[in-house]
């Protein structure tokens, strides 16, 4: 049935259990509606301008609507990836306390694993982000480091071109 018809039904921890369970769902789909806002955003001319409302409300870290909608929508998709897998990870504490071995130790992997992988993906997109920012290497002629991004940049296009 939905959720609401569990909910009526539900006592105790699992009633706590299954408004954690819509929490999370909820917070994840959140998430997944802020990326796709701040996506839709990213082609607008007032999406990406310098906003002083994003500024402050992220303490500086974003510096237009976009950016700061998307950023929203990665933290929550975080936390209800992360509340989900704690929530599925009582799940099997609570079958392990049952007698059902198998499905609690298996419920207890599967919700770590999914709070890990909620957190390093959340990592990965801020370090894939500050990599795009780093220069590597030296230049092929000389082999002097380049002195900007830019410079990089152009050196690995044109390195790309070659092939």
């Amino acid at each position: 049935g939905n959720i609401m018809s569990q909910l009526g039904k539900a006592e105790g921890a699992k009633y706590w259990t299954t408004v954690g369970n819509l929490v999370a769902g909820a917070s994840a789909f959140l998430g997944e509606v802020g990326k796709m806002g701040g996506a839709i955003l990213e082609k607008t001319d007032w999406g990406v301008s310098a906003s002083r409302m994003a500024e402050r409300l992220s303490f500086g870290a974003f510096g237009n609507a976009a950016d700061l909608l998307s950023g929203a929508g990665k933290l929550l998709g975080v936390v209800g990836g992360v509340l989900a897998g704690l929530l599925q990870m009582w799940e099997g504490y609570e079958s392990l306390n049952d007698g059902d071995v198998v499905f609690g130790w298996g419920s207890i992997f599967l919700g770590f694993s999914l709070g890990m992988l909620s957190i390093i993906l959340s990592f990965t997109t801020l370090i894939s982000g500050g990599l795009a920012l780093v220069i590597f290497g030296k230049h092929a002629l000389g082999g002097e480091k380049f002195p900007n991004l830019h410079a990089q940049t152009l050196a690995y296009d044109a390195l790309l071109k070659e092939e």
